[in-house]
């Protein structure tokens, strides 16, 4: 089985597809490729611990990208580039913060 397209299995209706400029790939707008959905659980917990009638320490954990699930940025979308359509870089991975206040 030759690994071929065979054009006489695709019927189109005169009229039905517009001439192309040279040059011109289709007629989808500039800019319509979308990436991946993000996914983003950030996370805070704190505690309050009284030390005296006008002093108190708070404690604060925060979580950022909590369960460290892949964020990828949007797909290359040049033209004739060797990476076009691959997603090459991705964002932060997760991150955990600690704080201390003394507030009085």
């Amino acid at each position: 089985m030759p690994n071929t397209i065979d054009p006489t299995q695709y019927n189109c209706a005169p009229g039905a597809v517009g001439n192309n400029f040279n040059g011109m790939f289709g007629n989808a707008p500039v800019g319509n490729i979308l990436g991946p959905g993000s996914i983003i659980n950030n996370v805070t917990v704190f505690k309050i611990f009284g030390l005296t009638e006008k002093l108190d320490l708070r404690f604060r954990a925060e979580s950022f990208n909590m369960v460290n699930h892949p964020n990828f940025s949007s797909p290359d979308v040049t033209l004739g580039d060797a990476n076009f359509g691959a997603y090459r870089s991705a964002l932060d991975p997760r991150q955990v913060e600690f704080a201390f206040e003394l507030r009085w």
